[in-house]
Formats: structure tokens, C-alpha cells, sequence
């Protein structure tokens, strides 16, 4: 047997079959077959093997002769290996008269070293904090959503007010045409080409005559009115009406939200950089045919999408400023990366023992809905994953 490493995931080995070995593994698959197929005159399974020999098509005997001999070159390369297999590719075959050549490539799964990780040297865990100027913007919003529109004292109106006008056509004598009202908001153009700056310039009251936009009619326009939105004050009255005991409970509450949102961006890119960290310490080498599946199914999803969007890569390419080859290249990266990723995540949870409790995943469900029991384990053991992560990451053995 001739076995090469061609690296740490994948090894060649060649193999030929003749004379007595090439009958062994001749009559395995001969047995198998006679299992299978009913020859007339002798119940199904008890034909005699030289017979199942010249009954069967020799194209069929030859693929289970490849399968037999394949099943033996692994249980005889097992020993040697020191990975478990992933998946194994038939390079070339070659079957004459009581003789076989096989050459397969064997891909392996790598077998990292927990000891070899130094949690020192990767990312710290900070949990974010929560600004007042961040409060402030959230409580600002809120305001904003129970803003109330009325009429606003301003000297001319700008882009975001309202403007109440009064317009009419006039005639070749310059007289107005069935005057008409309309409300309208400055800055949006939403009536003729033009009118959001005529109304910038005037006061309430005023009047002012301007072309239409095919210059073949004069239109006048008198400003009614400007309204604009109005902020309430913040008040324990108002904090009440919205659900909270008073302001204080109103801005704990929003810090609280805001810390959540933070805290879950947060962990997602730590815990990423974390598990890439560790791929790089250990030098985590993939499948090919691994990453080659993943990709294939990711790039299927992505042409999908543009089709639904009206695209194709070129095009979408060409909205990003890449070219076609750098966003699949891009993709073939994200691919890899994240299978790393899930590698390394799932060997840590493996090497420290981490398992969710049924009793644990029942009492997830009750307060998690539309998510099944396999989603739910999931969650609970990343959870307890990340909450030992945290704790090595911050303390530096002494």
C-alpha cells in the first residue's frame, strides 16, 4: 500500500488487488450481491456465488467490487490515520482479470490540541456601557413618536415644515382661477417643480407668483400658514401615559434597552473574533470538499437573490465596485471563516464538557417560541460557552 500525506486534512493512498486478496474481497462482494438479487430456481439469498457471478451485469459487479476494496484499504489505513475520516474521493480505478487498482484521496477531519489554545492572548471580554448622550437620543426619539403638529411661530418655514397655501392659475389677464388649498411638507418637492423654494423665502400672509414648470402658465401661491411638530416636555405625567412609573423608570428603562442591543452586537463580534483567534493558534486546516459544498450552496443563495432583485452578478458587482471574481472570492473567504468558526465552536464545547439538560431545554421552550428542541439545546450551550469563555479570556494564569 503506498500512502502519502498531501496535508494535515488529506492523504493519498494507492493500492493494488491480485491473487488471493483480489479473491477475498471478490467473494465479500459476491455475497453482498447474492443478497440481493433472486435468480430464477433458488430462493433470494441462496444462489451460489459463481453463479450470482455470471448472472449479474459485470458494469454493477465492478462498482461493488470498487466499494469492497475501498472498505478494505480504510479498515487497513485506519491504524494510521490520526484523524477521524470525513470523506473519501475515488481518484482512479482499474479492474482486469483477478486483479484491481485503486487510488483514492482520503479527507480527514482535523484533530486540534485543547491544551495548545492560550486564552491570554485572546480578545478580553468588555461588556459595553451606556452613554447619556445615547439615553438622550433614545428618549429624544420617543418624544419625536408623541410629537403633536400645530401651527409654529417662524419667520420663513424650512425643510420639514408643513406649509398650508393657498395657489390658483391665472388667466391672461392675470386673474386667479378657482383658488384651491393644499398641504404640503417643505423640502420633499411634492408640488410643482420649484415651490419648496418660493415658500422658503416668504412669510405668512404673503403672496408670490412664479411660472409653471412648462413656462406656458403663471401660478400664485399664498402661504396660510406653517406647522411644524411639536415635542412634548418630558414629564413623570407623560413617562406614566407611556407605561412607566416616572422619568427615571422611563430612562432606566431605555438605558436597559439600549445596554441589550449593544450587549448582543457585542458579544456576536467577540465571540467571532474569539473562535477566530483560537482557528489561528491552532492553524485549523478544513476539508476541501467541505469548504467546496459550503460554497457551492452559499453561491446558489446569493445568484438566487439577485434574481429575485433583478440582478445577476455582473450587475451587482458592478453596484459595489468589485469585480464579479473579488465577490466570489469574498464569498469563498466568509464561507471558509465561518466554518472555522463553527469547527472550533463546537470542538470547545466537546473538549469542556458542555451539554444543555433535557431539564434545562424544557424550561427554555416555555419562554421561547417557534424554536424547536434542537435550536434550543443550541442556544443554552452557546450561552454556557460563552459565559466560560468570558472567564478565561479575562483571567491570565499565573
Amino acid at each position: 500500500m503506498n500512502l502519502n500525506k498531501i496535508s494535515s486534512v488529506e492523504v493519498s493512498v494507492e493500492e493494488t488487488y491480485e491473487g488471493e486478496r483480489f479473491e477475498g474481497v471478490e467473494n465479500k462482494a459476491l455475497e453482498k450481491l447474492a443478497k440481493r438479487v433472486q435468480i430464477p430456481g433458488f430462493r433470494k439469498g441462496k444462489a451460489p456465488i459463481n453463479l450470482v457471478k455470471n448472472y449479474v451485469n459485470p458494469s454493477y459487479l465492478q462498482e461493488m467490487l470498487i466499494d469492497e476494496i475501498v472498505d478494505d484499504v480504510l479498515r487497513s489505513v485506519g491504524s494510521e490515520l490520526d484523524a477521524p475520516i470525513y470523506k473519501v474521493h475515488i481518484k482512479e480505478s482499474n479492474i482486469e482479470e483477478q486483479k484491481a487498482f485503486v487510488k483514492m484521496t482520503i479527507e480527514l477531519l482535523p484533530q486540534p490540541k485543547f491544551d495548545a489554545i492560550d486564552f491570554s492572548e485572546l480578545p478580553p471580554y468588555e461588556e459595553p456601557k451606556v452613554s447619556e448622550e445615547e439615553i438622550e437620543d433614545v428618549i429624544d426619539h420617543l418624544l419625536e413618536d408623541q410629537s403633536v403638529i400645530r401651527s409654529v411661530e417662524v419667520e420663513k418655514p424650512e425643510d420639514g415644515y408643513l406649509a398650508e397655501i393657498e395657489w390658483a392659475l391665472l388667466d391672461e389677464q392675470g386673474n386667479p382661477l378657482r383658488p384651491r388649498r393644499t398641504t404640503i411638507e417643505i423640502g420633499k418637492e411634492e408640488f410643482l417643480e420649484g415651490t419648496d423654494e418660493l415658500l422658503k423665502s416668504m412669510t405668512v400672509g404673503e403672496e408670490k407668483t412664479m411660472a409653471t414648470p412648462d413656462g406656458q402658465s403663471q401660478i400664485r401661491i399664498k402661504l396660510l400658514d406653517v406647522k411644524g411638530k411639536v415635542k412634548p416636555e418630558l414629564t413623570d405625567e407623560l413617562a406614566a401615559d407611556l407605561g412607566f412609573e416616572n422619568v427615571e423608570n422611563l430612562r432606566r428603562a431605555a438605558e436597559e434597552e439600549i445596554k441589550k442591543y449593544k450587549l448582543d452586537q457585542y458579544i456576536d463580534e467577540w465571540l467571532n473574533n474569539v473562535l477566530d483567534g483560537i482557528a489561528e493558534q491552532l492553524e485549523i486546516q478544513l476539508p476541501p470538499s467541505m469548504i467546496e459544498d459550503e460554497y457551492e450552496h452559499r453561491y446558489e443563495e446569493f445568484i438566487n437573490m439577485l434574481e429575485n432583485s433583478g440582478l445577476n452578478l455582473e450587475s451587482y458587482a458592478s453596484q459595489v465596485q468589485k469585480s464579479p471574481d473579488e465577490v466570489l472570492t469574498e464569498i469563498r473567504e466568509n464561507v471558509t471563516k465561518s466554518l472555522k468558526r463553527y469547527f472550533v465552536l463546537e470542538f470547545l464545547k466537546s473538549a469542556m464538557g458542555i451539554e444543555a439538560e433535557e431539564a434545562e431545554v424544557n424550561e427554555y421552550l416555555k419562554t421561547h417560541q417557534g424554536i424547536n428542541r434542537q435550536e434550543a439545546r443550541y442556544d443554552i450551550e452557546l450561552q454556557k460557552l460563552i459565559d466560560v469563555l468570558k472567564e478565561k479570556v479575562t483571567t491570565k494564569e499565573v
